[in-house]
């Protein structure tokens, strides 16, 4: 990588941090690297493809500027077929442009003094986002996230509507508010949301947090949800995928996944049906926060619709998750898990209790063993047979 990109002084690197990873079976490994030199750093986006297509990836990516006094914007490592992309520069985001301050909506909110821009999280090709503080302080005064695919405006006129309707509902749920959007440059700009994330929390102070995340949830399916696309991360070909590319890049659990699939299969007729709701999508420990009174979720990206145990689902099989790889014990896990449903059931119903296991079953399956191989995690990886195991084992409990 240092030879590929070096310029100018980032001719060597001193340190390479490796960020996220994002592998799809027989089509690509991305990898997002945060590299030092010196007391400068840049994140440096690796996509290695097969087949020689890295060759055309990299031909089409020409054009890009090279940022000041630091590594090439563009670099292509044929042996490999990796092609380098050193932040802003992105094969489909315009973030530079976006970000810099001076977009015409960020002018238009900050028109004495621009913001500085705090890159919080980027998933190359897909979104970036940004912390805008007010000049010369820490306090955060927006965030703003950058779409490739244009959905910046769907997404804006999506919260808009949540925001409405959780302010007619009550205090139970604090959503970001939208403060602008440019759709030209897939720009949008919300309010921060108050609170502490969970990893920001004394283990003390966590079963208050996931009550309060429970009875947000419950007032955000309580919601009306017109125009949300179906969930299907945990529809049967969801489950049948996810255990076929599991299996391809570890045979060893072949067997297991295939009796898992059955079982999951076998079981999610008598999981019952249930009405669609309003679904987060994605609520992981970086998309809520709380403060002395509720819990607020951020990142409606995967806002859908569906049963109410998909989403009870996720965070139940994170809590499980955290247990099978020794960041707390199950007595712990037990206690965050009680505190999260009865707080959800405060404001309204539980899903059947058979729903809800089979869910939980098949949320460890796709979103926990496949994020394992899709995401290169190791942790998990060490563990995946034990995650399988406690699939199967909440999977059995939906009979």
């Amino acid at each position: 990588m240092a030879e590929t990109l070096a310029s100018g002084s980032a001719t060597r690197f001193d340190r390479v941090e490796q960020v996220k990873v994002k592998y799809r079976v027989d089509e690509s490994l991305r990898v997002l690297h945060r590299v030092w030199s010196g007391h400068r750093s840049w994140l440096v986006a690796a996509r290695m493809t097969p087949g020689g297509r890295s060759a055309a990836l990299y031909s089409r990516g020409r054009r890009l500027e090279t940022p000041a006094d630091g590594p090439l914007s563009l670099g292509h490592h044929a042996d490999s077929g990796t092609v380098f992309w050193t932040f802003p520069n992105d094969r489909r985001l315009r973030a530079g442009q976006a970000l810099d301050g001076q977009a015409p909506v960020v002018r238009a909110l900050f028109p004495t003094t621009a913001p500085s821009v705090h890159i919080q999280a980027y998933t190359p090709e897909r979104c970036v986002t940004a912390r805008l503080d007010e000049a010369g302080t820490r306090r955060a005064v927006a965030y703003a996230k950058v779409y490739a695919d244009g959905s910046g405006i769907a997404a804006a006129r999506m919260l808009d509507a949540l925001g409405a309707a959780a302010a007619r509902q009550g205090a139970g749920l604090r959503v970001p508010r939208v403060l602008a959007c440019d759709e030209e440059r897939g720009l949008l700009l919300v309010s921060p949301v108050d609170g502490r994330q969970m990893t920001d929390l004394a283990p003390s102070m966590l079963p208050v947090a996931f009550s309060r995340l429970g009875t947000a949830l419950g007032c955000l399916h309580d919601l009306p949800a017109p125009g949300l696309p179906p969930f299907r991360r945990l529809t049967l070909g969801a489950i049948g995928t996810a255990a076929d590319l599991i299996a391809r890049v570890r045979p060893d659990a072949e067997p297991a996944l295939g009796r898992l699939r059955a079982r999951l299969h076998g079981l999610a007729p008598r999981a019952g049906r249930m009405p669609a709701v309003c679904l987060h999508g994605d609520v992981n420990s970086k998309n809520w926060m709380v403060d002395d009174r509720s819990a607020g979720l951020i990142d409606f990206d995967q806002a859908s619709r569906g049963p109410a145990a998909c989403d009870l689902a996720g965070v139940l099989a994170g809590l499980r998750f955290r247990t099978v790889v020794g960041d707390w014990t199950q007595r712990f896990e037990s206690t965050l898990a009680d505190a999260f449903l009865e707080g959800y059931a405060r404001v309204r119903p539980l899903p059947a209790p058979a729903a809800l296991a089979w869910h939980t079953g098949a949320a460890l399956l796709v979103e926990r063993a496949l994020r394992a191989v899709s995401r290169v995690r190791r942790d998990a990886l060490i563990h995946l047979p034990q995650i399988l195991d406690e699939s199967r084992a909440w999977t059995e409990r939906a009979q």
